[in-house]
């Protein structure tokens, strides 16, 4: 869980708005960064374009992870602000920023082309998802983040004046890495695991409590804390385990 300092200047920064919101961040996030690390047990992101799906995939992806980051991703039918520091602001740092090869075909652009900044919810939607996940904000558990994002200026390969990016939210701050893809509407559960090798050995059906409010649904977490905390580190631990020694037999697995 995240350090229930950080978590409620957030939470105060993001009921007086959205640029409140970054700023805090942006002053926490290299031990916002450390904090998410040292989680042993399962983490998620949610990629969050409707805030009507806010509140019912963050619960369920509570049951299931230790921590959760939801970030503020835009649609098409809202506003959404991004916020940028120039260089004679205080919080202005300069990154490494790397794009994957097939956004860029070979051009190289020029420092002046590159804007890092962070994309946002409106004040009224930011304060709004921020109050609706309370519960879960106030236990350490989840966390609504600003994304790292990339404005790109003249760039020879899209048609508009600029073009914006999405960045990686785990690499140092000092070191942006451009998303491969934007995971609109969706959720990622990270159980540790080497994708490249990971294996699908079996599906299965994963009960979820409908109609409970996220107040209530916390309570339950925090009461079964201990004992859902070492099922999600011991299953992660299992499968680690089982990937180290090339699977094994599945049978034995199952």
């Amino acid at each position: 869980m995240i350090d229930s300092n950080i978590s409620g200047q957030l939470k105060e920064a993001a009921n007086k708005s959205a640029n409140d919101l970054v700023n805090s961040y942006v002053d926490n996030e290299d031990l916002i960064l450390e904090n998410i690390t040292q989680i042993k047990g399962i983490k998620s992101e949610f990629y969050c374009d409707d805030l009507q799906k806010a509140i019912e995939v963050s619960k369920f992806l509570n049951i299931y992870s230790d921590f959760t980051s939801v970030f503020m991703l835009p649609n098409r039918n809202e506003e959404h602000l991004i916020h940028y520091y120039p260089p004679e602001d205080r919080r202005f740092i300069k990154r490494s920023i790397s794009f994957p090869e097939k956004y860029l075909n070979g051009y190289i652009p020029q420092a002046s082309d590159i804007i890092p900044a962070y994309t946002t919810y409106t004040d009224i939607n930011t304060k709004k998802i921020s109050n609706d996940l309370a519960p879960f904000i106030d236990s350490g558990r989840l966390m609504v983040r600003p994304i790292r994002s990339i404005l790109l200026y003249n760039s020879p390969i899209v048609s508009q004046d600029a073009q914006l990016y999405y960045a990686n939210s785990d690499t140092p701050n000092t070191d942006w890495k451009i998303k491969e893809s934007n995971e609109k509407g969706s959720f990622t559960i990270d159980n540790g695991l080497d994708y490249q090798r990971a294996q699908v050995l079996y599906e299965i059906t994963l009960p979820f409590i409908n109609n409970i409010s996220v107040i209530d649904l916390n309570e339950i977490l925090n009461d079964e804390f201990d004992l859902l905390s070492n099922f999600r580190l011991t299953l992660k631990n299992l499968l680690n385990s089982i990937i180290e020694s090339d699977l094994g037999d599945m049978n034995s697995i199952y």
